[in-house]
């Protein structure tokens, strides 16, 4: 083989090296759009959760000024010594406590990430928006500072150099977003577990008060 031959060569296969670290740049930018894009809707979904939450409470508040009123009227009607209405209602709390069997064995059946949990505290999105223009500088690099043997010493090098560099901060991100992503669905699942436990109070408060109105209504 000539020597210009393996220079061409050698040409070639730089460009396509060259070619292949935009690629890999390419695909890291999407990824990380992509779960920029996921963590955006997650935050989302939990904002929602915590709205179904407070209107939960609205709720409560209700049944308990309806519960009240029932007891009035009860007292009216002289059946504060009727049957239905010696059953105490049990607050919250305790039947929290005595469902916790039935509670916890609905949150195994959940999948529970087991990895490491990010350490910041706020919103998602708008960290990691922030995250990947940047890049958090007190975490340690572990890889070397240069990323490919320069041997020419030519700007194709240089190009690939700093192609590399960014996919490994991109990569970087994608961890933490991985991380993140856990640790908002195992959260979310919580919250899921929490809003059908009050749920199913909510609606034994409701069947109660239904039968003490019935039963009120009876005796009138």
């Amino acid at each position: 083989m000539s020597l210009g031959y393996i220079q061409k060569r050698s040409a070639e296969i730089t460009d396509e090296s060259v070619d292949a670290t935009f690629r890999m740049k390419k695909l890291a930018i999407q990824t990380v759009d992509v779960g920029t894009h996921q963590l955006d809707k997650l935050d989302k979904q939990e904002q929602r959760l915590d709205e179904l939450n407070t209107s939960l409470d609205r709720i409560d508040s209700g049944m308990t000024g309806a519960e009240n009123e029932i007891t009035e009227m009860e007292k009216c009607c002289g059946l504060c010594l009727c049957p239905w209405n010696r059953k105490k209602i049990k607050t919250f709390k305790q039947y929290k406590q005595e469902n916790a069997g039935h509670i916890d064995n609905l949150k195994s059946s959940a999948p529970v990430s087991d990895i490491k949990k990010p350490k910041h505290k706020i919103g998602l999105f708008s960290y990691f928006r922030k995250h990947v223009e940047e890049p958090i500088k007190d975490e340690p690099i572990s890889i070397k500072s240069t990323y490919i043997n320069h041997i020419t010493h030519d700007i194709n090098e240089d190009i690939m150099e700093e192609n590399l560099k960014i996919i490994d901060e991109l990569t970087k991100t994608m961890h933490e977003q991985a991380l993140a992503i856990g640790d908002s669905i195992d959260r979310q699942n919580d919250k899921i577990h929490d809003l059908q436990t009050r749920v199913s109070y909510d609606r034994g408060r409701v069947n109660h008060a239904n039968e003490r109105i019935v039963n009120l209504m009876i005796s009138v």
